[in-house]
């Protein structure tokens, strides 16, 4: 599929079973041309494409042994001169719940990128990506952004991308490489990427109970420099993942400064109303993202040990908000006003806490889910 694209309305997908452009299934993952294959430009423009809904049963994919999850199924091109690209795109209100198959891959934006492909300005302000398994699956890579590139990944340039989505693979998946990611799940180790720059990753990306990567998953060596080459200024929230090299992990107070928006780039990146570093393709367009809880020293989102504290308002769009909190097991974290009471436990346990704003009074925005980990 091939074409210019400018999109020039906001769009709502919500209270829909989303098939992604190129369809859901087939023979192949990682192409570069054919029906399956966008090649052509999409510009979003700065719009939002809310409630992106995907459910998809890999195992039962109407006879398909490969099937993909994301807006695109594939993005590619076989030609230098005329690469695919996309850009100016906010995400909001992700739901992706996908059952793996014979060789999967599931990105918020596109499942796969390979080829010549040129990614730029895309912001996931939000949601949640799930990975199960009937009967082990074959993870090839679930991404924030990008599930994964393979094929002539040098070809492959990513920009100015930032994630707030939880990733999520559950113990039932059987690959043991950790393929997944907060912006991509995986880079094939047989190559390396063009360039993965300026990135800011802040949703929990989990790996059958463990920390999954908060940037890049990797293929089946965490040596392999496919991990690390031509990946720079990319940042992520501490806890939301582990990484290969230090550098890149940036505390809660890091994410309203300066000097941070100024790493990724003061041409695409400020400060939000909210008093957080946000894309400014967000900008005056979706709600603002809500604040972190307050962890005790040496706590963080992915190992909780003592009580932390919630916050009861911030700063919207239209002036302040108020918010209020719920635990999916009180057993082990009560919510009390302001502060949140962790229980002890035996063994390491996830707990999701889901914020509520008072704008979710006046439009379905306005909600927002953190995975927090107790354990001693």
């Amino acid at each position: 599929m091939d074409g210019d694209y400018v999109l020039t309305d906001d769009i709502d997908l919500s209270g829909s079973d989303w098939t992604p452009i190129g369809g859901s299934g087939g023979s192949q993952y990682a192409l570069v041309s054919g029906e399956r294959v966008f090649n052509g430009t999409f510009d979003g423009a700065g719009h939002v494409i809310s409630g992106l809904t995907i459910q998809c049963d890999g195992s039962n994919n109407s006879g398909y042994r490969i099937s993909q999850s994301g807006l695109f199924a594939m993005l590619g091109s076989d030609d230098a001169s005329d690469y695919a690209e996309v850009k100016n795109i906010v995400f909001t209100d992700v739901s992706i719940s996908h059952n793996l198959g014979g060789g999967d891959t599931i990105g918020t934006l596109a499942a796969d990128a390979d080829g010549f492909v040129k990614i730029d300005n895309v912001a996931v302000l939000g949601g949640s990506i799930e990975v199960t398994a009937n009967n082990g699956g074959d993870l090839i890579g679930v991404g924030g952004i990008i599930g994964q590139s393979r094929n002539n990944t040098a070809g492959v340039h990513m920009s100015n991308l930032y994630n707030a989505a939880s990733v999520n693979v559950t113990s039932a998946v059987s690959t043991p490489p950790v393929r997944c990611g907060g912006i991509i799940g995986r880079i094939y180790q047989g190559g390396e990427i063009g360039s993965l720059t300026s990135c800011l990753n802040i949703g929990t990306v989990t790996y059958k109970g463990s920390s999954g990567y908060a940037i890049n998953g990797y293929s089946q060596n965490t040596a392999a420099s496919s991990n690390t080459a031509n990946i720079t200024g990319c940042y992520y929230l501490e806890g939301s993942g582990i990484a290969y090299t230090e550098g890149g992990s940036v505390s809660e107070s890091d994410l309203k400064s300066e000097a941070l928006a100024e790493k990724l780039g003061a041409d695409y990146w400020y400060i939000s109303k909210s008093g957080q570093v946000m894309p400014k393709v967000t900008d005056g367009k979706v709600v603002v993202p809500i604040p972190s809880p307050t962890f005790a020293d040496g706590d963080k989102a992915s190992s909780v040990t003592k009580d932390f504290t919630l916050p009861l308002t911030y700063a919207g769009e239209d002036g302040e908000e108020t918010i209020s909190w719920s635990s999916s097991n009180p057993d082990v974290i009560t919510i009390n006003g302001s502060r949140a009471e962790v229980k002890g436990v035996l063994a390491d346990t996830e707990v999701t806490l889901t914020a509520t704003t008072s704008k979710t009074q006046k439009d379905k925005d306005g909600q927002s889910n953190r995975q927090i980990r107790s354990g001693d």
